[in-house]
C-alpha cells in the first residue's frame, strides 16, 4: 500500500454547475452565505433532522454557502482534490497554493464537533492572511534564466541572471 499524493484539478463543468446550484438554492431559501446565517440554518436543520434521512445533501448545501463566502472574501477558487481521503471539493488559493475544505468543516460540525462555522471562517481567513503575508515578505520564488545558452545538457556552469 503506497501513499497517494494529493492531486488538485479544476472543477468540471458539471461540478461547477452543481456548486452554483447549491448557492442559488440557499438564496431561494433566503439563507445568506454569511457564516452566522449558515450556523443558524445548520442548527435549525439539526434540530428537525430525522435519522431516517441522509444529511449529506444538507451538508453539501451549507458547505457550498460557506465556501462561497470564503471564496469571495479570500479570492479563492473551487477545485477537486483527490488524495488518500478520496475525492473532495475544496477552495484553492493559487498564489499561495493553500487549500480549505468548507464541506468537510460543515460535515464535522454536523457530526457534533465543537465550534461554529463563524469560528471556522475566521480561523481560515486568519490562516490565509498569515500565509499570504509570509509569501509577500519572502517574495516570489527566484527565477534563474541563462544569459547565454548552456552548451551541454548538464553544463557545470553558465552565466545567468536572477529575477524576482
Amino acid at each position: 500500500m503506497g501513499i497517494r499524493m494529493r492531486e488538485i484539478t479544476e472543477l468540471t463543468g458539471g461540478d461547477a454547475d452543481w456548486v452554483e446550484s447549491l448557492i442559488k438554492t440557499l438564496g431561494t431559501l433566503g439563507v445568506p452565505t454569511e457564516p452566522a446565517s449558515l450556523d443558524e440554518f445548520l442548527e435549525d436543520a439539526r434540530r428537525t433532522w430525522t435519522s431516517a434521512s441522509d444529511p449529506q445533501p444538507l451538508i453539501n448545501l451549507i458547505g457550498a454557502g460557506l465556501g462561497d463566502h470564503l471564496a469571495t472574501r479570500l479570492s479563492l477558487g473551487w477545485v477537486n482534490v483527490s488524495d488518500s481521503r478520496g475525492e473532495r471539493l475544496a477552495l484553492y488559493g493559487e498564489s499561495d497554493r493553500t487549500l480549505a475544505f468548507p464541506l468537510d468543516a460543515v460535515a464535522r460540525r454536523w457530526a457534533g464537533e465543537r465550534g461554529s462555522l463563524m469560528q471556522y471562517a475566521n480561523a481560515t481567513s486568519a490562516a490565509f492572511t498569515r500565509i499570504r503575508s509570509a509569501v509577500a515578505i519572502a517574495g516570489p520564488p527566484l527565477k534563474i534564466r541563462p544569459t547565454r545558452p548552456c552548451e551541454a545538457p548538464l553544463a557545470p556552469r553558465c552565466d545567468a541572471s536572477v529575477d524576482r
